[in-house]
């Protein structure tokens, strides 16, 4: 039985953050184990500044998608150490081959969060101008808010707060309640989205670790520190992007809550420009979890969502 881990993940004040609260309930899981955190810098960290004229000179598409895992995932699949903890919001649709992954912990709160400079969300006069560099986020803020200005905004969470203050054309950008709950920024002027008003990124608020597929014992200690709600929601998120082929270029939510024996889904696909959207609700038993992301993603393909996300 191993008594030491080596985990890895990215350098930011909150992937640290993150990372620390895996290693603690290893540690607990597992008497006289011993994590090592081994922090990397990301393609998306060493080139944050330069990353177009970067995507430009190799393979845009596929270093996109792996933007903030690639470093950590090839380690793992190299052998350099045993597990990565991730972002789950962060993890592309596809992995390599030799690694596999798990969300543990509980999933902290889903929504998306207006952090004013000013005013709040209600409250924001037409035109104001509000940061993101996401693009469901941008579509859903223009689908309630046609008259505000959407403009770029990137940079880890402390980051982005600090160039929200420092701005002086700013109204208010927008960011996950996670990463603010995990690292203690809240604000006075914070406004909640209600999920169904405001469509979470797929896995938003959940911690995801990656590991060798061949590694049974980590596997199984992983599970011990995995929640079966958080899992639950995973698995029908999960298939409904996969199956949608939804990476962090297109706008669309997707939003699994149990409730009691049922599971509900909520997924929805904008044009960039908030103009259209498409959504389905549906539910099902625990157990049935992928069939249904599969099944509301289906549903969605056949109504058109291809077309509404052009």
């Amino acid at each position: 039985m191993p008594h030491y881990l080596r985990l890895l993940t990215r350098e930011s004040a909150l992937a640290l953050t993150q990372a620390n609260l895996v290693k603690a309930a290893l540690e607990q899981a597992q008497s006289g184990l011993t994590v090592e955190l081994r922090p990397v810098k990301a393609l998306g960290d060493k080139y944050r500044d330069r990353w177009e004229e970067f995507a430009r000179t190799n393979d845009r598409a596929a270093l996109t998608k792996r933007k903030w895992t690639f470093e950590l995932e090839e380690a793992i699949a190299n052998g350099e150490a045993e597990l990565a903890v991730h972002s789950a919001k962060d993890l592309p649709l596809e992995i390599r081959a030799e690694t596999a992954l798990l969300p543990v912990l509980q999933r902290a709160d889903p929504r998306d969060v207006f952090i004013g400079k000013h005013d709040r969300f209600a409250k924001l006069p037409d035109g104001a101008r509000i940061g993101t560099d996401s693009k469901r986020r941008r579509a859903q803020l223009l689908r309630l808010r046609p008259a505000l200005q959407v403009v770029p905004h990137d940079g880890n969470v402390p980051t982005r707060l600090a160039k929200l203050d420092a701005s002086t054309t700013l109204d208010g950008i927008v960011l996950a309640a996670a990463g603010l709950a995990r690292l203690g920024l809240t604000r006075p002027m914070t406004d909640y989205f209600a999920p169904a008003e405001f469509v979470p990124a797929a896995h938003q608020g959940m911690l995801a670790a990656q590991y060798h597929a061949g590694n049974a014992w980590l596997a199984g200690l992983l599970q011990q520190i995995s929640d079966v709600h958080t899992h639950t929601a995973w698995l029908a998120e999960r298939a409904a992007i996969v199956a949608l082929e939804a990476d962090c270029e297109t706008a669309i939510g997707a939003w699994a809550r149990v409730e009691g024996a049922q599971l509900h889904l909520l997924v929805r696909g904008l044009a960039p420009d908030g103009s259209r959207s498409i959504e389905e609700q549906a539910s099902a038993p625990l157990a049935e979890a992928e069939s249904l992301g599969q099944r509301v993603a289906e549903t969605l393909l056949q109504r058109g969502i291809r077309e509404v996300l052009r």
